[in-house]
């Protein structure tokens, strides 16, 4: 009886300790991870979105992390001349919820947001490791099949999540040797 008592301890112990955690290295969802719903918003201090059980980064940190991202995504698209409109595509944001999120020092994103935000930086940053500088090669047509001669930034200005998806995975291909 002593050792069905241990046992039992023993499973009990391992379903406390196993899955709490999901590992994204930072406090929004990075571009191509897992995030949930659909529905989810990222708020800092939500153990769902950016608390310890989900990323070992204390809120305070995620919540800079995300403000920090959103500066980022203001000065590229300033360097880039994107008029409000092409922000709020790029983000699938309202206008005043962008204003807001630039202004607050915990902003919230729902999770496609924050995709959006990941892929956008990721993109603008891997484009200018390839050409010097991101602005440029976004605005400037690509004979690649996938851009048709029109500028990439075009093609990620259609609104749809996949056109960011694929404009990335091209750069990663066209980074990594492979195109």
């Amino acid at each position: 009886m002593g050792s069905k008592a241990g046992a039992a301890k023993g499973a009990e112990g391992a379903k406390k300790s196993s899955g709490t955690r999901r590992g994204t290295p930072h406090a929004f969802s990075m571009a191509g991870e897992a995030a949930g719903s659909e529905s989810a918003v990222l708020e800092c201090g939500s153990p769902s979105a950016s608390g310890p059980e989900r990323t070992g980064v204390p809120p305070q940190l995620a919540a800079s992390a995300l403000a920090a991202a959103l500066r980022v995504f203001d000065r590229a698209a300033r360097e880039l001349d994107l008029h409000t409109d092409d922000r709020l595509k790029l983000l699938n944001m309202g206008r005043t919820k962008l204003f807001e999120a630039l202004k607050d020092p915990g902003p919230r994103l729902d999770v496609d947001q924050a995709d959006r935000l990941g892929y956008f930086l990721a993109i603008y940053e891997l484009g200018g490791r390839l050409v010097g500088s991101g602005g440029a090669w976004m605005k400037a047509p690509n004979s690649a099949p996938l851009f048709d001669g029109k500028p990439p930034l075009q093609r990620m200005l259609g609104g749809r999540m996949a056109d960011l998806i694929d404009t990335l995975a091209y750069l990663k291909a066209v980074y990594g040797g492979w195109a």
